[in-house]
């Protein structure tokens, strides 16, 4: 690993060790903590976003939940098997990377996925409110959220092209020795289509999280009266149902006796075969009504699972979009907070990557299908 990074220096630096020295040093004092936290964020995710992928494009059926899920599937796949291992071996070699042209393709692949899952989540957030509170409108069909999931990875690959000019191998000064990272560029660092770009994509972070809050709230009402009227609607049933029992028990003991006997004083096979058939219709009811009652519940199921998966990438995106306020706002402030927070500082700035490791935990918890597919798989491979 000494001899590639030797090779990585340029040949006008004069003390070749003293920079290998000093970022192994920065590394182990500052990043080593941060860089294991993020090998196990791209282990989990990579593993979970596989199987949510293989799961739900393999055995679900077409939906806008399965086409929402595989979108996201997939671009957080790509972040935590592509881009996070790239954050790693920046961290590693930030005093040595003097290739632009990979500082510039996986810093645009990063600014890619980060801003199509926000959109996405967005797009899911309206589509829910949709669904639970404007239920009588044109709802959103299969091939209108495969556009729109298209729509948002085209919306990302357009909007964060400048990236590319932006970012590359930046040279500069540490304790007297010229280093080389993958950052922006110093030319730009003051520019202002730079500081336009930066804060159009914190202004767009912060609409999204707020359009997705807005929504799930309207949603969080709907799916709470509706769980209050049916607590009460079962209330008000269970009284006249429980007094109704023992009536019930004896009109079904005496019709019993009466088809008993009438089946053997009269042949009765007749009567049999209509008790029986009233008894297969009575339970083919139950059935629908079971189905029906079912498909509600799942829906409500899929609505929640959507608003924890929305909440907690949130947690996670919500400190880096606070610090880039503050950095934006006051330097000489966020340089104090940073001194003050050490490495810890590190861990917020990219909070952002658990969106894209906890959604599969999300689905495991809420989509007890997706658990009895996992098995499935599983069984399979094993036999």
């Amino acid at each position: 690993m000494e001899n590639y990074t030797r090779e990585m220096i340029p040949s006008n630096l004069t003390n070749v060790s003293s920079v290998v020295d000093l970022e192994w040093e920065d590394f182990v004092n500052n990043d080593l903590s941060i860089a294991i936290f993020m090998v196990f964020l791209s282990i989990i995710g990579s593993v979970g976003n596989g199987h949510a992928f293989c799961v739900y494009f393999c055995r679900y059926n077409s939906s806008n939940h399965r086409t929402f899920v595989v979108a996201l599937a997939v671009m957080d796949f790509i972040a935590c098997f592509v881009v996070i291992p790239f954050e790693i071996f920046d961290m590693r070699y930030k005093y040595t990377f003097t290739s632009s042209d990979t500082c510039k393709t996986f810093r645009y692949i990063n600014h890619c996925v980060v801003v199509s899952s926000g959109v996405m989540l967005g797009v899911i957030a309206v589509e829910r409110f949709r669904k639970a509170c404007r239920p009588f409108l044109r709802q959103l069909s299969t091939k209108g959220a495969l556009a729109a999931c298209l729509g948002t990875v085209l919306f990302s690959v357009i909007v964060n092209t400048p990236s590319i000019v932006f970012y590359g191998s930046a040279e500069k000064e540490v304790k007297g020795i010229t280093v080389y990272n993958c950052q922006a560029l110093p030319g730009f660092r003051k520019n202002i289509f730079y500081k336009m770009y930066n804060g159009f994509l914190l202004i767009l972070s912060t609409s999204i999280f707020l359009i997705c809050t807005v929504m799930y709230i309207f949603v969080g009402r709907v799916l709470y009266k509706q769980m209050k009227f049916r607590m009460e609607v079962q209330q008000t049933q269970r009284a006249p149902q429980q007094s109704m029992i023992n009536d019930d028990v004896e009109s079904e003991s005496s019709s019993v006796m009466l088809s008993t006997r009438e089946s053997s004083s009269q042949g009765g096979k007749k009567n049999v075969l209509r008790s029986l058939s009233s008894v297969s219709m009575n339970a083919l009811n139950r059935l629908s009504t079971k189905r029906k009652k079912f498909g509600v519940n799942r829906s409500r199921r899929i609505t929640v699972m959507f608003i924890v998966a929305t909440g907690v990438s949130y947690i996670g995106v919500f400190p880096n979009s606070v610090l880039l306020i503050i950095k934006a706002a006051n330097k000489s402030y966020y340089r104090t907070m940073s001194a003050e927070l050490g490495s810890f500082i590190r861990f917020l700035l990219r909070g952002y990557f658990l969106s894209n490791v906890t959604n599969p935990i999300v689905y495991s918890f809420f989509d007890d299908r997706f658990r009895r597919e996992c098995r499935n798989l599983y069984s399979r491979l094993k036999c």
